[in-house]
């Protein structure tokens, strides 16, 4: 069995990521149904509508890493880690609203971390990874985040326009007297 396509990949990233999609509706709906949602389908919204409760928060990632440790039979990490930053991309929107970061950004980076780099799950496919296959380089299973790089900025260099004026003017000064000697002779 040879390697599967980008398309493949990617359409079974998406069904993975709704079939959880849907559990984490459905065990929100079940455990915290005490809102109107209980009759009606909610979809996304609890994210929106169900006020911060860390419990909450703590199931979403518990069922999260249930979820991909036994649904997720992957071995790629390139894989899991894009799955995994579009699921917590997905609870981002909830952990927001704790107040304990800056922006929905940060949120999502903090659930990759707990989800991806330090899970205990994803480091035993690592090790399981690092001694059954051949080709193996230890740097492309490397679990540490990177850090963002900041693009350098762009030197500007300024500078006095008045200046270059007058060298500019000075300059053709002295060839207009150099000229005019020139003439004299």
């Amino acid at each position: 069995m040879g390697k599967k396509s980008k398309e493949e990949m990617r359409a079974k990233g998406t069904r993975l990521f709704r079939a959880w999609r849907l559990g984490i509706i459905n065990d929100i709906k079940k455990n915290y149904g005490y809102m109107h949602s209980i009759n009606t389908d909610i979809g996304d919204e609890w994210r929106n509508i169900l006020p911060y409760n860390p419990a909450v928060e703590a199931l979403v990632i518990k069922k999260t890493e249930e979820f991909i440790k036994f649904a997720v039979n992957s071995k790629s990490l390139k894989f899991l880690k894009k799955l995994i930053n579009g699921m917590a991309d997905y609870i981002a929107c909830y952990s927001f609203k704790s107040g304990k970061f800056a922006t929905r950004s940060d949120a999502a980076d903090e659930l990759t971390n707990k989800l991806f780099y330090n899970s205990n799950h994803i480091k035993y496919i690592c090790e399981k990874y690092k001694y059954t296959h051949k080709n193996y380089e230890p740097e492309n299973a490397v679990l540490a985040p990177k850090p963002k790089k900041k693009r350098p900025r762009i030197q500007i260099v300024q500078t006095n326009k008045a200046n270059d004026f007058n060298t500019a003017k000075n300059a053709q000064s002295v060839i207009i007297v150099a000229v005019q000697n020139a003439r004299k002779r």
